[in-house]
């Protein structure tokens, strides 16, 4: 089985905080941003689209699902990307946002 990502949901990799600067502008109360890159994945369960940071190989495990990798192909190489990959993390979000659907064929 494969996983790739559902038609609304979309990844963004910045080398700005780009999340930190949208929930500033938005969130009163945010903390200012610090200077860095953000991985962030854009999900649309119910319409609204909502902003989620990702985690050190987050964007390596969904980009990998979406370029047809099985999971554990992907998991593998969010690994690869960054050790400290948070896979349990990874599957939370996936299945709170519900970015992924099922397919039998990459």
């Amino acid at each position: 089985m494969h996983f790739p990502l559902v038609p609304s949901a979309r990844l963004i990799r910045s080398a700005h905080p780009v999340l930190s600067i949208w929930r500033r502008a938005t969130d009163v109360g945010a903390p200012a941003p610090v200077a860095e890159a953000q991985d962030v994945l854009i999900a649309r369960p119910d319409f609204d689209p909502a902003p989620h940071a990702l985690g050190p190989g987050g964007f390596a495990f969904f980009t990998g699902l979406s370029d047809g990798l099985t999971l554990a192909e992907a998991a593998a190489l969010a690994t690869t990307t960054a050790p400290d990959f948070d896979l349990s993390a990874a599957l939370s979000l996936a299945l709170a946002t519900q970015s992924l659907q099922a397919s039998e064929h990459p």
